[in-house]
């Protein structure tokens, strides 16, 4: 049985693991929905992040929270070092195209909701 405190503390992970997940996915599809809009954008167009600063601004933040859930679930993961890291492989933003960027947001949100279910799995422990 766990205590107060870390289940406290897994409730909090997971609110902050859904809230980005809602975040990641409207960015993504603003994403779509650009390539919809803009007959002359697609998503396997080269990404320019000089003509798009903003947008890899916010982008480097998405992984950065990202990398903040993931380091406070490896905190109270059950499994440490090698163990982890093949649960949860760390996860970097390509910035090749705007395909592989959205391919990689979708990866994050994949990730962080089996960290959910991993998080809820520890509350029945």
């Amino acid at each position: 049985m766990i205590n107060q405190e870390k289940r406290s503390a897994i409730n909090s992970i997971n609110q902050r693991i859904n809230k980005h997940c809602s975040e990641i996915k409207k960015l993504a599809d603003a994403l779509a929905g650009t390539q919809n809009d803009n007959p002359n954008f697609g998503l396997d167009d080269v990404f320019d992040s000089a003509k798009n600063s903003m947008l890899k601004t916010v982008l480097v933040n998405v992984v950065k929270t990202y990398e903040s859930i993931r380091s406070d679930v490896g905190k109270i993961a059950h499994v440490k070092g090698a163990d982890f890291e093949n649960m949860f492989p760390k996860i970097e933003i390509d910035f090749e195209t705007y395909y592989t960027i959205a391919i990689s947001m979708l990866n994050l949100i994949y990730q962080m909701n089996y960290m959910n279910i991993y998080c809820q799995r520890l509350l029945k422990s």
